[in-house]
């Protein structure tokens, strides 16, 4: 009886740490996707700029796959070399994040206001 018991008790445990182990490797693979979708966005907004300083012109719309991850340039906002306004998504797996650039001058050289991460447009 006690060795029944005492299996029941390891096999217990061991269902627990398996059941651990699983819930932190999703954990660890949300991560990866949140860092690798704010990568790709940082990486559509870097296009944008190297776009909208050859083509003042250029206001967006491409989307760029690498390695199954996604990125898109939603808009390029604003008119001429001042006042633009630079909006992508990036993508991994189940996981978008959204980054916004204020470009204060485009040219001769592209001088930024702000680069930063939002929730939404």
């Amino acid at each position: 009886m006690s060795t029944l018991i005492v299996g029941a008790v390891g096999l217990a445990i061991a269902l627990s740490l398996l059941w651990l182990g699983i819930g932190n490797a999703k954990a660890a693979q949300t991560n990866n996707y949140a860092d690798n979708a704010k990568a790709m966005a940082d990486y559509c907004v870097e296009m944008a700029l190297l776009n909208v300083h050859t083509n003042l012109n250029y206001y967006g719309g491409d989307t760029i796959t690498n390695l199954g991850d996604t990125c898109t340039i939603v808009t390029v906002s604003g008119k001429g070399n001042r006042s633009r306004v630079i909006q992508a998504t990036g993508t991994s797996g189940t996981v978008t994040r959204k980054v916004e650039v204020l470009i204060n001058r485009v040219r001769p050289q592209i001088v930024l206001t702000s680069w930063q991460e939002v929730a939404d447009f």
